[in-house]
């Protein structure tokens, strides 16, 4: 070890000693969870989808729910066996109130080590489809850990409409990414067939949008699949449809047509293939246009192209290797930092080492769990926190920088903004000081939230 890398008085060794995220008990992460809205996967997520249906007075609704296995609370059964044991319930209420379905399901998850017990990278997807009669809901989805019997709720309002109330109606896109074969979904109750052939033969993900304004949003980095269906009230009608991708400039930077044909079914299914690597980085709308000789349709979804960062630290699992030398940082000064940046590779590397080995907090043991940690950080934040425009990393963001700094925050508001149309963060911390807060805005021309004020 080089000498001048002594013990320093930090703001992570702070956050992180007996009153940070070195001792911070599980069920305190729990309760924070979920509370984001530019990147509403970050643990806990689902989605809703209504989808037209052969019966006539009801619709298809297809949910799909993605969990981390850091949510949840593994049992070691044997050094090379941890079991976690939840539940999901979906419930379902007429506009009356009234219960109209509820249908619980269990699931077991099993890993071979501790470190995946804690992963907040490797998830966990279901489906389920329901059908229901044409009207306004509440829907309900409760996820309860059956050993800490503690549980996440979500709620929200959904309208089941009949797809054929109008001469045209153009389903909601529905964004899909290739998936290995190991990350596919699984069905929550007894479904014969797998729902998700109907998009691909090949395993696929759906991709959540993130919420600015009430509206949703995409953020796309690899090659997607554009699914959807068009609707028409009659067969044998002809069909036009036309495809546009513009940028923030109203400029056409992508089309595709497919000319009038005749449809002999009343449901049209099409997929569209487009790689965001093709374009620059930066806000898009898609627009889609049906038409057939009674009516005319339109669609706009809104969405960014990122570009690609190489490595690909949003990919990285959590037990791969990672650079941690940028985000260091934010934890060493200045001078130390740029001492650093004159070290060799190799020397760089020992010191670094060093550098944790001196502040692990079980000195009998090899595990280090305040370095893990910091690692866990920098992969969450390279993965949630990226910019949506710049070619920059997650760790380099305002929100990842706090994050690093600070660990996940203790309460996290979204105050209404009448004035502006950009949507505020507020990110709630109590130690090291009470009611700690920082305050970030969306730049939708940055596609990430800046910080305005915090500390």
């Amino acid at each position: 070890m080089i000498r001048w890398l002594k013990p320093l008085i930090l703001i992570l060794i702070l956050s992180i000693n007996n009153y940070g995220f070195a001792q911070r008990q599980k069920s305190d992460t729990i309760r924070q969870l979920g509370r984001f809205t530019l990147n509403r996967s970050l643990y806990f997520n689902y989605d809703l989808f209504p989808m037209a249906s052969q019966e006539p007075d009801s619709s298809k609704l297809l949910l799909t729910v993605t969990l981390v296995n850091d949510l949840l609370q593994f049992i070691k059964y044997s050094d090379s066996l941890y079991i976690a044991k939840f539940e999901l319930s979906a419930s379902i209420f007429s506009e009356s109130g009234n219960l109209f379905q509820a249908h619980t399901f269990r699931k077991e998850l099993q890993v071979n080590n501790f470190r995946e017990t804690n992963s907040r990278t490797i998830d966990h997807s279901y489906f389920q489809t329901f059908d229901l009669p044409h009207g306004i809901y509440k829907f309900i989805l409760e996820l309860a850990d059956l050993d800490t019997k503690l549980s996440l709720k979500r709620e929200q309002e959904i309208k089941i409409k009949n797809f054929k109330d109008n001469p045209i109606t153009i389903q909601d896109s529905i964004f899909l990414l290739s998936a290995p074969s190991s990350d596919k979904y699984s069905p929550l109750g007894d479904v014969k067939t797998n729902y998700f052939t109907k998009f691909s033969k090949k395993p696929v993900k759906i991709i959540s949008p993130f919420d600015i304004d009430g509206l949703p949003h995409y953020r796309f980095t690899d090659p997607i699949v554009l699914y959807h269906e068009i609707y028409q009230d009659g067969e044998n009608d002809s069909l036009f449809l036309n495809y546009r991708i513009i940028d923030k400039n109203n400029e056409l930077k992508w089309e595709k047509n497919f000319d009038s044909f005749s449809v002999n079914a009343r449901m049209v299914t099409q997929k569209i293939e487009l790689d965001p690597q093709k374009f620059q980085p930066g806000f898009y709308i898609l627009q889609i246009f049906a038409k057939n000789k009674r009516s005319r349709q339109k669609h706009r979804t809104r969405f960014y192209f990122n570009r690609k960062i190489k490595p690909n630290h949003a990919n990285l699992d959590d037990t791969e290797a990672v650079d941690e030398f940028g985000p260091l940082e934010y934890i060493i000064n200045g001078k130390e930092y740029d001492l650093l940046k004159l070290l060799s590779p190799s020397e760089r590397d020992s010191a670094i080492n060093q550098f944790w080995a001196d502040r692990n907090p079980s000195q009998n043991n090899f595990d280090n769990k305040l370095h893990d940690e910091f690692l866990n950080r920098i992969r969450f934040a390279n993965q949630n926190f990226v910019s949506l425009v710049f070619n920059k990393k997650g760790w380099k963001t305002d929100q990842g920088r706090i994050y690093l700094i600070n660990g996940s925050p203790d309460d996290i508001l979204h105050p209404q903004s009448p004035d502006t149309a950009y949507q505020h963060e507020v990110w709630i911390y109590n130690y090291p000081k009470p009611n700690q807060r920082f305050i970030f805005v969306f730049k939708p021309e940055k596609g990430e939230y800046v910080l305005l004020r915090g500390g």
